[in-house]
């Protein structure tokens, strides 16, 4: 701009003219690119908010996959505590698990893995050996993905069987 204004003051018009189609032409290419540029960056915005939004919806739609099936409960001695042996199934994809979970006797079974035993689907047994020991049996073939030894001031036993 400054160029075309000396040449304007200095007499040369045809030559400032000349420049500032030139310079309109750039601005006006300078202004297009710009202009797409930002479309371009739009479209991108608006396709992330459009998978966020989708995934977020269908973690509230459908909710957890997974669900829990209780197979068996036992109250500790003084009946403070419970364990319960759980198929926790996560769909199709998935191979179902025998769980366990030590829980106060006043708290139900939320929709998680088990906190103290996982394995595949199989013959598991449990018992309290007093308020403050489990016992839990399962064959020695089974495979094992969580022991736990010790969980809320209970110390957890294992014996595997043939």
């Amino acid at each position: 701009i400054a160029a075309i204004k000396k040449m304007l003051l200095e007499g040369g018009t045809e030559k400032a003219l000349s420049n500032m189609k030139l310079f309109s032409k750039k601005l006006e290419i300078y202004q297009l690119k710009t202009f797409l540029l930002q479309c371009g960056l739009m479209t991108l915005s608006l396709r992330l908010v459009s998978i966020i939004s989708c995934f977020l919806l269908s973690s509230c739609l459908l909710g957890d996959m997974c669900s829990n099936t209780i197979d068996f409960t036992m109250v500790s001695p003084d009946g403070k505590k419970k364990i319960v042996m759980f198929d926790r199934d996560c769909g199709a994809t998935t191979a179902g698990s025998t769980q366990i979970s030590l829980l106060s006797s006043s708290e139900n079974l939320s929709n998680i893995s088990g906190n103290i035993f996982v394995s595949d689907r199989g013959n598991v047994k449990m018992e309290w050996l007093s308020n403050r020991e489990i016992l839990i049996t399962y064959p020695s073939d089974l495979t094992t993905f969580n022991k736990i030894d010790s969980f809320s001031d209970v110390l957890i036993r294992y014996t595997l069987v043939k």
